[in-house]
Formats: C-alpha cells, structure tokens, sequence
C-alpha cells in the first residue's frame, strides 16, 4: 500500500468516481454534492483531496481548517476498499499530515432505536481505535446529533465553532453550534 493524496479539481480525471463514492457513503441530508464541495474548496481555507493507491483512486477526504483546527468534513473510502486497511492508513496519513491543528470530525451518535446502529458502533470503534479521542460534545444536522471526536486530549471547541461558521453558509441545515 503507497498512500498519496492529490488535490480535486473540476478537472480531475477521477472526479467521476469521486462523486460515486460520494454517493454511496452519504445518506442525502448528509452529503453535499460534488459541484458544492468544490464550489467551497475553492472559496474558503479548505483541502478536497483524492486518496490513492499508487495511482489508483481509493476515497476522498474535505478538510475545512483555520489556523489552530481542521474538521474533516467528509471521508469516505471507496464501499470496494474497506475493511481492506486503507480507511486506517489514510486516516493516520492524513493525522501525521496536519499534525500542527487539531482535527476533528463527528459521527451518527450510537442511538440503539436507530436502524443501523451497529454501523454506528462500528464507524466510533474505528475512530476511537486510530486515534481519535471522545470530546463529550455533539454536532447537529437536520436535527441529528452526531458524537465529535478530535487529535488531542483537550478539545479545542472555539476553533470548531469557528469552522462551522465558515460551512454554515454552504450548509444552512449545518448549525454553527457545538453541544
């Protein structure tokens, strides 16, 4: 496995799968089209980048940054690639890669009355496993809470606000608010 991440462009000849995967890892009132992520990439502090094998595409990932943090968006791993070790070592590149800010991103909240929250154990198990620390705070989404986990041990929650501030205006139903 050789990791490399290249920048998404409108002219990216993977732009195609890229959208694909895009669409089979987002549920709709998750997911922002691809048109709007570039839209955004190319408007604010932003990283769209392509996860490759070599030069074979594998996922994507969207960090939206400030001078202290990162949130990463989206991250999706191609639905023919997972549980193949290529979320983990993507996930741990792009942790060593942005070592100087806090990262964070969030996740369905596990709510057993929820149809898949098995999947929702599984996705926090392998957030916890590679890394990533529980905060104890929660993102809202439509209405949905989703469980926010970060790099470091002291959750930087101003510097998330502020990033949400920055989306908020290219996903009105993303409230710029940490719970």
């Amino acid at each position: 496995m050789n990791l490399i991440f290249k920048s998404i462009s409108k002219a990216s000849n993977d732009l195609q799968l890229f959208n694909q995967i895009n669409i089979d890892s987002f549920p709709e009132f998750e997911r922002m089209e691809i048109d709007t992520i570039l839209k955004f990439s190319t408007e604010t502090a932003s990283d769209f980048m392509g996860i490759y094998d070599n030069d074979f595409p594998i996922g994507f990932y969207f960090l939206v940054k400030n001078k202290n943090s990162g949130y990463i968006f989206y991250y999706a791993i191609d639905q023919r690639y997972r549980s193949k070790g290529y979320g983990s070592a993507a996930l741990k590149k792009m942790i060593a890669q942005y070592k100087e800010i806090q990262l964070t991103l969030d996740f369905e909240q596990i709510d057993e009355s929820s149809s898949n929250n098995e999947q929702r154990i599984r996705r926090k198990k392998f957030y916890l496993k590679n890394g990533l620390k529980e905060t104890g705070h929660f993102t809202l989404l439509s209405g949905e809470r989703f469980e926010i986990v970060c790099t470091e041990d002291e959750f930087d929650v101003n510097g998330l606000v502020e990033i949400l501030k920055i989306i908020h205006p290219y996903c009105p139903e993303f409230p710029a608010v940490v719970l």
